[in-house]
C-alpha cells in the first residue's frame, strides 16, 4: 500500500500532512487497532473491485465499512451464532435501518404492542409513510395470529419487554411469521446472546441497542444487527443510504466491552434474581416483574428460552407514582438515569423516560400502572444493593 513518497525538497506544509504515514504493521496487535479514518487508499485492486461492483468487499470509506467496525460486528455475529453482523451509530439507527430496508408503502407490519418507546414512535412514522401497522400482545399468540394479513412483510417483537420483562415465545412468533411469508425480527437487547440466541429459534434478524449490555459501561451509543448474510445485506444498503454508521472509536469501545460480556452477564443474572426474589417479600412492594420468579406466569417459557434473567427488574411500589418517585430519590447506589445494562445500577420511572410520550391510558394498557419503576441491576455486591433498596423502601413505607 502506498503511503506517500517524500524527499528533502518537500516543504513543511506538505511534510506536516504526509510524513509519518504507515501501512498496517506486519506484526499482529493483541488489541484491535482504532482505524480512525474517514477513507482508505484506493489501490489498483480496489479500483478494479469497484469497477466490478464489489466495493463492499474492500475498505474504501468508513460509512461503507471499517476494520474496527468489522471487529465489533464480527464478535456480535459470532455471539449470536450469525453469519453476518453490522454495527450502527445507535440502537435506533439499527432499528430504523432494518424496518426501512424491508418495508415500503403498501406493506403491513405486525408488531408487539409493548415495544421500547422510541420504536413505537417510529412505527407511527412508518404509518405516515404508507406502511400499515397492527399491534399484538406479546404474551398472546392468538393476538399475534389475528394481527397477520396477506400483505404482512414482517413480525417485530422483543425477547424481553421494557419495562415489565415479559418473555416472548420466540419460536412460536417466528413460526407464525414464516407461515405468513413474513420476516421474523427481534430486539434481543435485554437478554443479550449470553442468555438467549433467537436465531436458533427461527428468527431471521436480531437487533441490539449495543449501548446497553453489549458495551456494558454506559459510555457508548451504538446499535447492532446480526443474521444470515443474505438478510443482512439489504440492511447494509440501508445503512449506507441513511448514514447511521458507527464511529471507529466507539466501535473500539464496543468491541472491548464485548470481551467481558459473558462475565458481566453472569453477575447481572445472579444479582437480578437475588434482588427480585427479595423485593417480592417487602411490604412496600406491590408486584415484581422478573423472568425467573415463581410468580411469573410464563416461568416455563423463561426456563425454555433463557440461560439467565439479566439484571432488569420491573416493580410496582405501593402508593403510586408519588411513592415511587420518593423511593428513587432516596436511593444512593442506584443512580436515577435513563438507559440500562451498565456495570453500575440504575433506576428509572417509565413515566419519565421510555414511556413519557404515552398517555396514562396507553401505559395502563401495557401494564405500566402508577408506581412502576425499572431497575437495571449492576455488578456491585448484591448485599450492598439490597441494603440501598431496603432503606429507600422502608422510608416510603413509614
Amino acid at each position: 500500500m502506498k503511503v506517500g513518497k517524500l524527499n528533502t525538497k518537500h516543504k513543511p506544509a506538505t511534510l506536516a500532512v504526509h510524513a509519518g504515514k504507515q501501512a498496517p504493521p506486519d506484526s499482529r496487535p493483541i488489541s484491535t487497532p482504532i482505524y480512525q479514518t474517514a477513507n482508505f487508499f484506493l489501490d489498483e485492486d480496489v479500483q478494479a473491485a469497484i469497477q466490478d461492483g464489489k466495493r463492499g468487499e474492500h475498505y474504501t470509506y468508513t460509512r461503507y465499512g471499517n476494520p474496527t467496525q468489522a471487529a465489533a460486528a464480527g464478535k456480535i455475529a459470532a455471539l449470536e451464532g450469525a453469519e453476518a453482523g453490522l454495527v450502527f451509530a445507535s440502537g435506533m439507527a439499527a432499528i430504523t435501518s432494518v424496518l426501512l430496508a424491508y418495508l415500503k408503502p403498501g406493506d403491513h407490519l405486525a408488531a408487539a404492542r409493548d415495544l421500547y418507546g422510541g420504536t413505537s414512535g417510529f412505527l407511527q412514522r412508518l404509518e405516515s409513510m404508507g406502511v400499515a401497522v397492527t399491534l399484538f400482545d406479546t404474551e398472546d399468540l392468538e393476538s399475534a395470529r389475528r394481527a397477520l394479513r396477506p400483505d404482512t412483510r414482517m413480525v417485530y417483537f422483543e425477547t424481553l419487554t421494557n419495562p415489565l420483562v415479559r418473555v416472548a415465545d420466540t419460536e412460536a412468533l417466528a413460526r407464525l411469521a414464516h407461515e405468513a411469508g413474513a420476516l421474523a425480527v427481534v430486539d434481543n437487547t435485554f437478554p443479550t446472546p449470553i442468555n438467549h440466541r433467537p436465531l436458533e429459534w427461527g428468527v431471521d434478524l436480531v437487533i441490539h441497542s449495543g449501548s446497553k449490555y453489549l458495551n456494558g459501561h454506559s459510555d457508548v451509543i451504538c446499535g447492532a444487527v446480526a443474521g444470515p448474510a443474505d438478510k443482512v445485506q439489504p440492511v447494509w444498503k440501508a445503512l449506507l443510504q441513511f448514514g447511521g454508521c458507527m464511529d471507529p472509536t466507539a466501535a473500539w469501545h464496543l468491541e472491548r466491552g464485548l470481551k467481558t460480556l459473558a462475565l458481566r452477564m453472569e453477575r447481572h443474572n445472579t444479582n437480578g434474581l437475588e434482588l427480585a426474589s427479595w423485593l417480592e417479600t417487602h411490604p412496600a412492594v406491590d408486584q415484581v416483574f422478573y423472568p425467573f420468579l415463581a410468580s411469573n406466569p410464563r416461568l416455563d417459557l423463561a426456563r425454555r428460552y433463557l440461560a439467565g434473567g439479566s439484571g432488569m427488574i420491573g416493580l410496582r411500589v405501593k402508593g403510586g407514582d408519588t411513592a415511587a418517585m420518593d423511593m428513587l430519590n432516596r436511593l444512593e447506589l442506584f443512580s436515577v438515569a435513563t438507559s440500562l445494562g451498565g456495570v453500575e445500577s440504575l433506576v428509572s420511572m417509565p413515566l419519565l423516560t421510555s414511556h413519557a410520550l404515552f398517555s396514562a391510558e396507553e401505559r395502563a394498557r401495557l401494564g405500566i400502572l402508577p408506581g412502576t419503576l425499572r431497575l437495571s441491576v449492576g455488578i456491585e455486591d448484591a448485599g450492598d444493593l439490597r441494603r440501598d433498596l431496603e432503606a429507600a423502601l422502608n422510608s416510603i413505607n413509614r
